[in-house]
């Protein structure tokens, strides 16, 4: 079930009950964490149902995930207890006044219930790859145009030191937008961004008989980039926003106790380095 031909991950899963009847797909990684393990819940066959439940409710997993999850801290449903999950799940679909606060998200959840403790960057709901297991992710999450964005620019590059993290995001996101400019999935990448840039610039070459370097083809995504800033800046969504969170500087995560200490000061000057950058 490959989303395309000759990807080795093919990451479309479908996922059978006991019986073998169908009940969704895909079934991946970030719904599993966050309608699963975020829950305190880690039976695979209830996750799938609310899987396809919120396909159906045209919602976000991560996003509802994240609300749910707030939700329990504040005692609208029991961690762990997948009937509790599900009955969230029904307010939504019957439209009641919880319902459509958590279908608007995390932040609206969160407002809702009177929790400052909100697990968002610029209003997008943080993902499976948590910023404070790896920090050049976290200084995507605060810096990329879309805020907690798991495809604009994660990586694990030199994950638990916080120095020298700004330009490896840059690098990151300037990459994933290359690829998202093309159509081209980053599960099938190298994980060397040169080879994966080098590789990109002989399929664009190959195709239409040019002679695109790789320069031209970074240029690609650093102006997706600027076309995603200056959109914003023409807009509310600089101000609308809440600050990062702050949870993230003080409570630690897994067995080291990993806090998000990356100079935010710093964050701050990461586009002042997007006209000069090059893949060495």
């Amino acid at each position: 079930m490959g989303c395309m031909p000759g990807c080795l991950v093919k990451c479309s899963i479908v996922w059978n009950d006991p019986d073998g009847n169908y009940v969704t797909s895909s079934y991946e990684y970030e719904t599993i964490a966050l309608m699963g393990t975020n829950l305190g819940i880690v039976d695979p066959d209830p996750i799938a149902k609310f899987d396809y439940i919120v396909d159906n409710l045209g919602l976000d997993t991560i996003e509802l995930g994240a609300a749910m999850g707030v939700a329990a801290s504040a005692g609208k449903m029991k961690m762990g207890d997948a009937a509790s999950a599900m009955a969230l799940l029904d307010e939504i679909e019957k439209g009641t006044e919880f319902g459509n606060i958590l279908g608007d998200g995390v932040v609206a959840t969160a407002q809702h219930l009177g929790i400052d403790r909100i697990p968002a960057f610029k209003g997008q709901a943080i993902p499976a790859h948590d910023p404070r297991a790896t920090k050049p992710t976290g200084v995507g999450y605060a810096t990329s145009p879309m805020g907690a964005d798991h495809t604009a620019g994660v990586t694990y590059d030199d994950f638990s030191n916080k120095e020298g993290q700004i330009p490896r995001s840059l690098a990151a996101q300037i990459m994933f937008a290359v690829s998202d400019s093309m159509g081209y999935c980053m599960l099938a990448g190298p994980s060397d961004k040169k080879v994966l840039m080098e590789f990109l610039r002989d399929l664009i070459n190959a195709r239409y008989g040019g002679n695109v370097t790789i320069d031209e083809i970074v240029e690609v995504g650093k102006q997706a980039l600027k076309d995603e800033l200056k959109f914003n800046e023409g807009t509310e969504f600089h101000t609308a926003n809440l600050p990062d969170p702050e949870f993230l500087k003080t409570e630690g995560v897994g067995p080291n106790e990993t806090v998000f200490d990356v100079d935010p000061e710093e964050m701050k000057t990461i586009w002042d380095g997007l006209d000069s950058f090059k893949f060495q």
